[in-house]
């Protein structure tokens, strides 16, 4: 088009509420081939992520957008799921949610990140073959982005410490054989 008919159009308004991008740099984001890092350079054509460890990873602005990003600045949610044994079926609906919820929470507090907690829950997810699966959710602020994968891996020590001071049963999967 010639430059002169350029300036007689007009795209449609920006509501100023819209993003440009799906983050900006400094953000951190998690990608669907399980990639999670800090994005540290933004252009036309490349993406930079720095990953756990401090590795580089340069993606094309194309090959970005088709993994999904999905940002985790703002905030985010990490839900861990502990498998206990079915002889603890009569507590599991109050007393044992509630026993696990204040220990992750005290977890949490002591490890620096209550403030960085939305919102913390425990629900039963699953009756399994061999265990009440019970689900621990927590929202975190973005604040907490950089320690996402420790906290994830933090939960699940923080579940077994559990089952150990409370002395709840993590049952192994049941094979029978009937002959």
């Amino acid at each position: 088009i010639p430059i002169h008919q350029l300036l007689t159009l007009v795209s449609r308004p920006n509501s100023g509420r819209e993003p440009w991008f799906p983050c900006k740099i400094n953000d951190w984001v998690y990608l669907s081939d399980g990639t999670y890092g800090k994005v540290t350079g933004i252009s036309l054509e490349f993406i930079n992520i720095i990953i756990e460890g401090g590795s580089k990873q340069v993606l094309t602005l194309e090959n970005f957008i088709n993994a999904s990003p999905i940002n985790f600045s703002q905030h985010f949610v990490i839900k861990s799921v502990l498998g206990i044994s079915y002889k603890h079926q009569s507590q599991c609906s109050e007393k044992i949610l509630n026993l696990l919820r204040d220990y992750i929470e005290i977890k949490l507090t002591n490890s620096g990140y209550s403030t960085d907690v939305i919102n913390l829950s425990t629900e039963v997810e699953l009756l399994n073959e061999s265990s009440i699966d019970l689900a621990i959710i927590v929202i975190f602020s973005g604040v907490a982005a950089p320690s996402y994968r420790k906290l994830c891996r933090s939960l699940q020590m923080w579940s077994m410490e559990a089952c150990t001071k409370y002395d709840w049963e993590i049952p192994f999967p049941q094979l029978s054989v009937h002959h």
